[in-house]
């Protein structure tokens, strides 16, 4: 992780925390960047800024905080994230989302199908699952139902690799049952002529 992001999600934390706790006093190098988001906050929260795009809020800022526009778009990107992270609407909004890209970038890697896209194609169903939470532990519970969760919806996908000779896999094998079949037919008719 670079340490531009790692700024930047600190930064993200404090911020929520300042939102969460009442009277949670933020670091000073913090204050100006939280009255920014708090601006960029109020803007989107406005009625006739509905259905504005990003860069007429972010003129906005400009307008009514006296900043430059690096610092408004941070501002802003940070103030949509706290919007997500304390309204449960959006949250599930932005999960439902994330689960389609998710498919998305599956579906298009698994068309390509080169070692990189097989690769993508893993690390998209490890997002999936950690999205899920399937991969934590499951409680015990005394249903008698049979529960059966399907993640991925091709059978030539095995653990997100793209298996390239499925089909001739498959017909190799009837093909041996089949031969098989036959010598166990005519090893019948051999007796049968004994008798």
């Amino acid at each position: 992780m670079s340490l531009e992001k790692f700024e930047l999600e600190e930064t993200f934390e404090e911020l929520k925390r300042a939102e969460l706790e009442e009277g949670y006093q933020l670091p000073s190098k913090l204050a100006d960047e939280a009255r920014l988001v708090s601006a960029a906050m109020n803007i989107m929260g406005e009625k006739r800024a509905l259905y504005w795009q990003d860069k007429r809020i972010i003129k906005e800022m400009m307008i009514r905080c006296l900043c430059d526009e690096k610092k408004a778009r941070k501002s802003l990107r940070f103030a949509k994230q706290l919007l997500v992270f304390l309204n449960p609407v959006n949250q599930e909004l932005e999960k439902i989302r994330l689960i389609d890209s998710i498919k998305t970038n599956a579906m298009k890697s698994s068309v390509a199908n080169t070692a990189k896209d097989r690769q993508v194609i893993s690390a998209e169903h490890k997002n999936l699952i950690k999205l899920l939470g399937l991969d934590k532990e499951q409680p015990e519970q005394n249903s008698a139902g049979l529960h059966v969760i399907i993640i991925n919806h091709d059978p030539s996908l095995l653990g997100g690799q793209k298996r390239p000779n499925l089909l001739q896999d498959i017909a190799k094998e009837l093909r041996k049952i089949e031969k098989q079949q036959e010598t166990d037919f005519t090893d019948f008719e051999m007796i049968d002529d004994e008798d």
